[in-house]
């Protein structure tokens, strides 16, 4: 059999696109400095941390304060700014502790945005609680209504529900049998997914555009923030540059928050990316004369995303594999560096987990055990349970894994450009051989969602929109025939076991990505069995046309029953 030749682009209509997409250009970009400790001064250093423990106090004194029924009702929408505008003109003291207007203000909106992510996390996981519980089916279509509005969004009647009253209810909700043990469970569910009541650490502090001012001196660009005494700025140094749209002449920034991490202090920054036209500041990707088509179509590639290589394109290109590559550098000599790709990367973090979990698990049973002796238990806790270290190694092979990924992610712009990437929804485990089950849920997890964040981030900044198809059966189909089995691939390989057909297992992914981004049939949300069917069509269609008897359909692999039945 003649090896297939696949395309290694194609033209999308614009309206499929449309249909498709999945990300947008983003409005703002948050970035990350150091400060400058050997110019800063140490007066303004002490003021600065006297001001950060002052305001996580502020702060917590406020998330308290939101646990009350009278200030929930604020955490509706913007309701901060009225209790802002009622504490002001109050009597009572707004600050306990000492703060200008202005911290406290934005001490009061963190912690409202902190409550309410944390009742609308419990709304969701609670709603996810209910659905998959068997008493969620025997409920009729209103009570469902009933459930999916009161868990919906943060509403008054939410609030009068957890408060144990009864909340407004239509003609149709009052038709509902048994309303109140109804109300009673959803509360019980949302109570137990709520959890204790938060506590923010005293290790960030946000300034809001009006308490801080980005300026220059002597090439040099540093921050000028509130104090605790009114007329008093705080100098903070920064190291590098930080990028801000200009108004007035004046640099300008909408907010900033620093951060007292291990020593040292660090500045998160977020700049508004559009111009005062209301455009934005993206940078389109410019296309080579022979990629370039009339209005209508758009440029488009398919990639396959994975864990050991983070991308392979439609026509067999890996971006974040393990590269041999020779040392440019001036006292190089000649010699050659090998890059680790990400499967390696995450094996060694994961390997790393698992040791150092298995010693700390091994010094605590000595630490609780009563026969150790207390001299001893006191040096196990001073040596050997410490954090800092092992935080420290951490930080910094997450930091290579996310390196890792952002730089498969600029190669492959640069080395296939396109107006269009097709993706597929990553639902797979990363297999490590020897790693307990839980660390390799946690790293999969993890590197899913860097993955699929640093990709939409980066194509959206360069004006490349993102694609998303439905991804059942995509690496158990064949490209050539369309039939599908489970025995078709065996780990990084495919062998059709209809046509013949061999090839890699990635590309073979993102070729038929590729195929259901252009067949207006496949949608972005299907069920599997809707996948199946349409797979199945196109096996007997091509069977039809080259005169083939197709094989039977192969069974899909069976679910394992769940050992007992959760619940309700």
């Amino acid at each position: 059999m003649m090896k297939p030749v696949f395309p290694n682009y194609i033209h999308l209509k614009e309206s499929r696109v449309k249909e498709l997409c999945v990300n947008e250009a983003p409005a703002y970009h948050v970035g990350t400095r150091a400060v400058d400790i050997e110019h800063l001064d140490p007066e303004d250093e002490a003021v600065l941390i006297e001001l950060l423990l002052r305001w996580n106090k502020q702060v917590n004194v406020f998330v308290q304060k939101f646990e009350s029924s009278e200030w929930r009702l604020f955490l509706i929408g913007n309701g901060y700014r009225k209790l802002r505008d009622a504490l002001v003109a109050g009597e009572n003291p707004t600050s306990y502790f000492g703060l200008q207007g202005r911290h406290w203000k934005v001490g009061l909106q963190f912690a409202s945005s902190v409550q309410s992510n944390r009742w609308r996390l419990a709304q969701t996981n609670a709603l996810k609680s209910i659905k998959k519980g068997s008493r969620w089916v025997a409920l009729c279509k209103d009570a469902q209504k009933f459930v999916r509005r009161m868990l919906n969004s943060l509403s008054i009647d939410f609030f009068d529900l957890m408060d144990e009253k009864t909340p407004n209810l239509s003609d149709r909700e009052k038709g509902i049998p048994d309303i109140e043990k109804l109300c009673a469970w959803v509360r019980h569910k949302v109570q137990d997914c709520l959890g204790k009541i938060p506590e923010v650490s005293p290790t960030l502090i946000r300034f809001d555009s009006d308490s801080f001012k980005l300026e220059e001196e002597d090439g040099r660009q540093y921050l000028s923030l509130m104090s605790l005494t009114p007329g008093k700025r705080i100098k903070l140094p920064i190291l590098g540059y930080v990028p801000a749209r200009k108004v007035d002449g004046k640099n300008k920034l909408s907010t900033i928050s620093v951060i007292k991490s291990h020593g040292t202090l660090k500045v998160e920054f977020q700049y508004s990316l559009k111009k005062p036209d209301g455009s934005l500041r993206i940078k389109p990707l410019l296309l080579p004369d022979a990629y370039r088509l009339k209005d209508g179509f758009a440029v488009t590639r398919a990639v396959d995303l994975g864990l050991t290589e983070p991308l392979t394109t439609n026509d067999g290109i890996r971006f974040g594999a393990h590269e041999s590559r020779l040392d440019l550098g001036k006292r190089s000599n000649g010699r050659t560096l090998e890059i680790p790709g990400l499967g390696e990367l995450i094996e060694r973090y994961a390997q790393y987990l698992d040791r150092k979990q298995a010693e700390r698990n091994r010094f605590e049973a000595m630490v609780r055990d009563p026969d150790t002796d207390k001299k001893k238990k006191k040096r196990i806790k001073k040596n050997n349970l410490g954090s800092k270290r092992y935080e420290a190694e951490i930080r910094r092979l997450k930091a290579a894994i996310v390196c890792c990924i952002n730089r498969a992610i600029n190669n492959l712009f640069a080395r296939c450009p396109a107006n269009v990437y097709v993706l597929e929804c990553l639902s797979e485990v990363f297999d490590l051989k020897g790693i307990s089950k839980k660390v390799r849920r946690k790293l999969s997890m993890w590197c899913r969602g860097i993955i699929r964040e640093r990709m939409y981030y980066k194509a959206a900044k360069r004006g490349i929109r993102i694609v998303e198809v439905a991804a059942a059966y995509s690496s158990q189909q064949c490209p050539i025939c369309g039939h599908v089995d489970r025995n078709n691939r065996h780990g990084d390989k495919f062998h059709c076991k209809a046509c013949g057909y061999i090839g890699d297992a990635d590309q073979v992914g993102a070729l038929n990505c590729l195929k259901r981004a252009e067949s207006p049939k496949y949608e972005r949300f299907m069920s599997t069995e809707q996948v199946r069917k349409l797979c199945r069509e196109e096996y007997l269609s091509y069977c039809k046309a080259h005169n083939l008897e197709p094989l039977p359909e192969a069974r899909p692999k069976p679910k394992t029953k769940p050992r007992s039945r959760p619940r309700c």
